[in-house]
């Protein structure tokens, strides 16, 4: 049984996408908010629209999370402020582009954000979480984990990373009250850049997408279920089927050529 404590619940990159899709479910569900992102992105108003509209406690707190003394300053603040009972790891930066034409700057942010940054927040976050019963943790990975894809190299390995850390970690605290889910996202409309390059599929990738308002509500719902892996969308799932029968070389080649009309579209420098 829990103490008379107030308990909230962390999201990084909170600001816009999938991340403030993350923060209102979880503000319609009753939960108090401690809401993440990038300094100029009006984290403040959303905080006091969250209040407003649901009656929730919301703070947030701007950093550059690939900045490892911000993310450290985060960690700081939510475990010597609040009781942190569960973390989403939204955060991330994706993105085609030709690898050798992607600058040093790019492939260093993605990795710090997609790697450094769960890795690290969870692991400051995670001791005194414990102590406050049962708690969640859910990263937030990609359909790009279940292959490699050529013009989108690191990505789909830095979600990978991502997908295995979450099911190793799982497993590790399984007798704990800590659950650890990862959810695997396929296309979403998010901003006027992933758009386009969405546009530049073919109708299975489109009809695939799936709102962020939708993807926030199942993983939440999934996620306080324990289930570890989650996908979200009958088309998702079928295209997770397919990808496990496949042989390697086959949807190598066939992601490859889809990106390549990204890299057309949207080239990520």
């Amino acid at each position: 049984m829990k103490c008379n404590k107030k308990y909230y619940s962390l999201v990084t990159g909170a600001s816009c996408g999938l991340g403030k899709s993350f923060a209102i479910e979880l503000a319609r569900r009753g939960e108090n908010l401690l809401l993440v992102s990038r300094p100029g992105e009006s984290l403040e108003n959303l905080c006091q629209a969250l209040i407003i509209d649901y009656g929730v406690e919301a703070n947030f707190f701007e950093a550059d999370l690939t900045n490892l003394d911000e993310l450290f300053a985060v960690a700081d603040w939510a475990n010597s402020k609040f009781e942190v009972n569960i973390l989403i790891n939204n955060a991330g930066i994706g993105g085609a582009c030709k690898f050798e034409s992607t600058s040093r700057e790019f492939i260093d942010d993605l990795i710090n954000v997609n790697i450094r940054a769960v890795s690290l927040l969870t692991h400051q976050l995670l001791p005194k979480m414990r102590t406050n019963g049962q708690c969640y943790i859910l990263n937030v990975a990609s359909m790009a984990v279940f292959s490699p894809i050529g013009y989108k190299s690191i990505y789909p390995a830095s979600k990978s990373f991502i997908y295995h850390f979450s099911l190793g970690l799982a497993e590790e605290l399984k007798n704990d009250m800590v659950s650890v889910s990862v959810v695997n996202p396929g296309p979403m409309r998010t901003n006027a850049s992933v758009m386009a390059r969405i546009e530049s599929h073919g109708l299975l990738t489109k009809a695939g997408v799936v709102p962020t308002q939708l993807m926030a509500r199942v993983a939440l719902r999934k996620m306080f279920k324990g289930k570890r892996s989650i996908i979200v969308g009958r088309i998702n799932y079928l295209m997770y089927l397919v990808l496990s029968l496949l042989p390697i070389n086959i949807k190598l080649a066939m992601l490859t050529r889809a990106m390549k009309k990204e890299v057309l579209i949207s080239p990520v420098h």
